[in-house]
């Protein structure tokens, strides 16, 4: 019953989720949503568009900036940033449909800068989203009914928890294996790789030196035997070479330039697409002449292009694991590294705590139905005894016991919740208080029978 309504509770505040925004927004000019953290000097509530009926509700947003941290405890640090987005005005749409809501908006004169990839060129109209507007109250266990918890502790992998753990191990193994297949690439056979982006091509070509990964990147240019067997005088030589064939027919242009460093990003699935995974490439070209027309050119210390692309199907394909399928390439791979182990506890760890969050939730229901016949037979004995005494005095004894409970059964989930190694002292706690009270109430009773 608790469950069904906090739920019904839930929908009515979703149901006009942009005035709660509002509100936050004026108080405190920030909002967390996801894994965003929106930042905005003044909102007002828009006008949906004609048709779009209740579903939909429209947010302007001044001076706004969605930021999103690599962590919890990175925002809790005020670290940098892992990406943002930034504009003078952004118009807000939530969206829902069913129990999901998305957020998503249009940022005019808006700029994204990430991190690790740098800035992008900024546009008269950036598109922010969908985010994703996770529910505070039905991915909850306690809020749960018992056939969602029964299903959730068959299935750990429909979880929420779980299944952003899973697409953020799947993505970041996603980027390992493609750096690594990228390199292997352009260091053999005619070393060139080539990028179908949308509405043109791109061509990767590294005509001598070596690609090798360091870190995160991919670094191409000349080894330091190479550097060192060069004359100190000699120029130095561009053998890096990204050109541009347009899908229209127009003239290709190219890019030259002594080195280069290659960033990839795997971008997360947006609900409901069907399309393929698309990874993100940020190129900084050093010391490069870069391709202006088939006719100019124009030099730079460095430039950075950005290339977004479909993933490769052995990439798909990664990222269409599910938890088990994760788990055993992991475990039978004949050679494990230690960051693909790392994924791996990381994975085994939320599927951990989600087991024992659905077994507390269960133990904790199930002890407090428990609970309610045992405090009635206490209640009883407690009654008899003092029915000719002050009745104030009788209610307060009374209240001890059903504090006692109530005060265990609380603590044994939490402290259950921690992990396997503490389950079993939380179910003991959660039904503890139980037993202490049921002993006492046979005693109770045996004395009430002796008198």
């Amino acid at each position: 019953i608790v469950p069904h309504f906090m739920l019904q509770a839930e929908r009515v505040v979703f149901s006009n989720i942009a005035e709660v925004i509002k509100k936050r927004v004026d108080r405190t000019h920030q909002v967390q949503i996801g894994e965003f953290t929106i930042f905005a000097n003044s909102a007002t509530i828009g006008v949906p568009e004609k048709g779009a009926g209740d579903n939909e509700q429209v947010l302007i947003l001044e001076g706004v900036v969605f930021v999103k941290y690599e962590n919890a405890q990175a925002a809790r640090r005020y670290e940098v940033p892992r990406e943002f987005f930034a504009a003078r005005r952004a118009t807000a749409f939530i969206r829902r449909n069913g129990d999901d809501v998305n957020l998503s908006a249009t940022l005019e004169n808006g700029q994204k800068i990430d991190a690790r990839l740098g800035p992008e060129a900024g546009s008269d109209v950036l598109n922010f989203g969908p985010l994703p507007v996770p529910s505070p109250i039905r991915e909850k266990p306690q809020f749960m009914d018992i056939r969602t918890l029964k299903n959730l502790s068959e299935h750990p992998e429909k979880g929420r928890d779980v299944r952003e753990q899973l697409d953020k191990l799947l993505r970041s193994q996603s980027e390992e294996v493609y750096l690594r297949d990228l390199a292997r690439t352009l260091n053999t056979g005619r070393r060139t790789a080539r990028f179908a982006a949308d509405g043109e091509n791109f061509v990767l070509t590294l005509s001598e030196g070596k690609a090798f990964i360091s870190g995160a990147d991919l670094l191409l240019g000349l080894t330091a035997s190479q550097s060192a067997a060069r004359p100190a005088d000699a120029p130095p030589r561009r053998i890096v070479k990204l050109t541009r064939e347009r899908s229209d027919g127009g003239s290709p242009t190219a890019d030259d330039a002594t080195r280069a460093l290659l960033r990839v990003e795997a971008l997360p699935r947006r609900n409901g697409s069907s399309g393929p995974p698309q990874l993100r490439l940020a190129i900084d070209l050093i010391d490069v002449s870069l391709g202006v027309s088939s006719e100019s050119t124009s030099e730079r210390e460095s430039f950075r292009r950005h290339i977004t692309i479909n993933a490769p199907p052995e990439i798909a394909r990664i990222q269409a694991q599910s938890v088990a399928e994760f788990e055993h390439s992991i475990k039978t791979s004949a050679s494990t590294s230690k960051a693909e182990q790392a994924r791996l506890h990381e994975l085994e760890h939320v599927q951990e705590e989600l087991h024992c969050e659905v077994a507390m939730a269960v133990h904790g229901r199930a002890s407090f139905a428990v609970s309610c016949l045992i405090l009635v037979m206490v209640g009883t004995a407690l009654g008899m005894m003092f029915r000719s005494g002050d009745f104030l005095s009788a209610f307060g004894i009374s209240v001890i016991p059903a504090l006692l409970t109530i005060a265990l059964i609380s603590t044994g989930e939490h402290v259950g919740e921690n992990g396997y190694n503490a389950l079993a002292s939380g179910i003991a706690l959660v039904w503890g208080g139980n037993v202490v009270v049921l002993l006492l109430g046979f005693v109770l009773l045996w004395r009430l029978n002796r008198t």
